[in-house]
């Protein structure tokens, strides 16, 4: 076997492990930040997070010396998406200073099923067949999870 063929089954069968590891990681990331809104201002946890990732990044890629590009080919797309990313932490830690974590992460799964019934409103998409194949198929997977 070659080199690179032996790299793609050792990422095939670590792919799996990484997303069931990281997976479990989800669901005390976010109650920790639960506790956290309870004592401290939303800004505060969501700046906390942030910055806290980055510290925990940075090492790791100094140690696997990661070539990083800071050029995305689009900028504004990207600043773009690091915004809404931004805007979407600060309301889901924001909600959950109201409502359970169950509730919170239930709406949070149920997200694909909502953004497919927003996606022809304004995305304006016109493929009839294709978007109620996928509307059904996602609320089958909905209600079968």
């Amino acid at each position: 076997m070659s080199n690179s063929a032996n790299i793609s089954a050792r990422a095939n069968l670590l792919a799996p492990l990484y997303m069931i590891l990281g997976m479990l990681l989800v669901p005390l990331m976010d109650g920790t930040a639960k506790l956290l809104v309870a004592d401290f201002s939303v800004v505060q946890v969501v700046w906390g997070r942030y910055f806290f990732h980055l510290l925990s990044l940075l090492p790791l890629f100094l140690i696997l010396r990661v070539n990083i590009s800071f050029k995305p080919d689009n900028l504004s797309l990207q600043f773009t998406r690091a915004v809404f990313l931004l805007i979407d932490t600060a309301l889901f830690f924001a909600a959950l200073s109201f409502i359970p974590l169950t509730n919170g992460k239930a709406v949070f799964f149920v997200s694909p099923l909502i953004m497919t019934l927003l996606r022809h409103l304004f995305l304006l998409k016109k493929s009839a067949f294709i978007g109620g194949l996928r509307l059904s198929l996602v609320s089958v997977e909905h209600c079968l999870s």
